[in-house]
C-alpha cells in the first residue's frame, strides 16, 4: 500500500513531491484554489486546534498516541484541502479518529463518539464516510470479537469474566462461519452471543440487560437467535458445543429464509387451487 512520505496516511491524496533544491513543493491539482504561503497563519491555528481537539477526544476514548497522531494527519490533509468549511469541528475530527479506529481495528463504534461529543450518530456517520472516499481507504468490516470482552466486561461477570467472554466469542466465530455477520451490526451478534453465553455459565441476563449494553432492539437479539437456532450448532448441546467444531457450514440467514418464503407461497397457491376446486 502506497503511503504519504509526509503523513504517513494510505493513498494519500495529495502528492508530496520534492523540488530540486530539496524543498517540499505541495501539488493539490486543480481546482482547489490552494495557494502556498496565503492564510498560513490561520491554517496552523486551526490545526494546532484540531489538534489539542483530537488528543482530548483520543483521551477519553482511551485511544493511544499513534492513533491521535495518525487522525491529525487525517486532519491536516482535510484542512489543506478544503474539506473541513461548511463542517462542524467536532464531526471532522471525530470522523478522523474513528477512520483510525476502524483502520487500526480498536474496539470502537460510531456510538461512543456521538455519546462522547453529543452529536447526531448519522450525522457523523455520513461525514466518516466522506472522508473515507476522500483519503481513498477500504474500510475493513469490524470483528465482532473484538466488542466482546467490552461488553462482557460492562455486564459484570465477576470471576467468570474470561469463560463468558471466550463462550461468546466462540459463538461469534460460529456465526461468521455460518454467514450471519455478513450484512449485519456487531453489536446485535454481540448482543445474542453474551445472552447465551451468560446462560452456559448460569448467569441471570435478560434480553433487556444486553440491550442496554450492546444498543441494539429487542427484535435485533431475537431473529439472530433465531438464526443461530435454525444452523447445525442450535441442534447441539452446550457440551457438545464447547468441544466439536462442526466442519459445515449452514446456508446464509437470506436463503434459508427465501427457501422457506417459497414453500409458503407454494402452499398458499395450492389451497388456492384446491378452493377453485371446492376440495375444501
Amino acid at each position: 500500500m502506497k503511503r504519504c512520505t509526509t503523513c504517513s496516511v494510505p493513498n494519500c491524496p495529495m502528492d508530496f513531491v520534492s523540488s530540486e533544491g530539496g524543498n517540499v513543493g505541495l501539488s493539490l491539482g486543480a481546482g482547489t484554489g490552494y495557494r502556498l504561503g496565503m492564510g498560513r497563519e490561520s491554517r496552523e491555528e486551526t490545526l494546532r486546534k484540531g489538534r489539542r481537539l483530537i488528543n482530548e477526544l483520543a483521551s477519553q476514548l482511551r485511544l493511544n498516541q499513534h492513533c491521535a497522531d495518525t487522525a491529525c494527519n487525517f486532519y491536516k490533509i482535510a484542512v489543506m484541502l478544503k474539506k473541513t468549511q461548511g463542517r462542524k469541528k467536532k464531526q471532522v475530527i471525530a470522523a478522523c479518529l474513528y477512520l483510525v479506529c476502524r483502520t487500526e481495528g480498536t474496539p470502537h463504534m460510531l456510538l461512543d463518539f456521538s455519546d462522547v461529543l453529543h452529536i447526531n450518530v448519522y450525522e457523523l456517520g455520513r461525514t466518516y464516510l466522506q472522508f473515507a472516499r476522500l483519503f481513498n481507504i477500504k474500510i475493513p468490516a469490524i470483528d465482532p470479537s473484538l466488542l466482546i470482552p467490552r461488553f462482557a466486561n460492562q455486564l459484570e461477570f465477576g470471576d467468570k469474566l474470561h469463560q463468558v467472554s471466550m463462550t461468546a466469542i466462540r459463538f461469534v466465530a460460529r456465526m461468521k462461519r455460518d454467514w450471519m455477520a455478513i450484512g449485519r451490526r456487531p453489536s446485535g451478534l454481540c448482543g445474542a452471543a453474551l445472552l447465551v453465553a451468560s446462560r452456559v455459565h448460569n448467569f441471570c441476563r435478560t434480553k433487556q440487560d444486553i440491550i442496554k449494553i450492546v444498543k441494539v432492539c429487542e427484535s435485533t437479539i431475537r431473529k439472530r437467535l433465531n438464526e443461530l437456532e435454525e444452523t447445525g450448532s442450535g441442534s447441539l448441546t452446550i457440551d457438545q458445543f464447547q468441544t466439536i467444531d462442526l466442519e459445515e457450514e449452514a446456508d446464509p440467514p437470506s436463503f434459508i429464509q427465501s427457501r422457506k418464503d417459497a414453500k409458503l407461497k407454494q402452499v398458499c397457491a395450492l389451497i388456492k387451487l384446491l378452493k377453485q376446486l371446492n376440495f375444501t
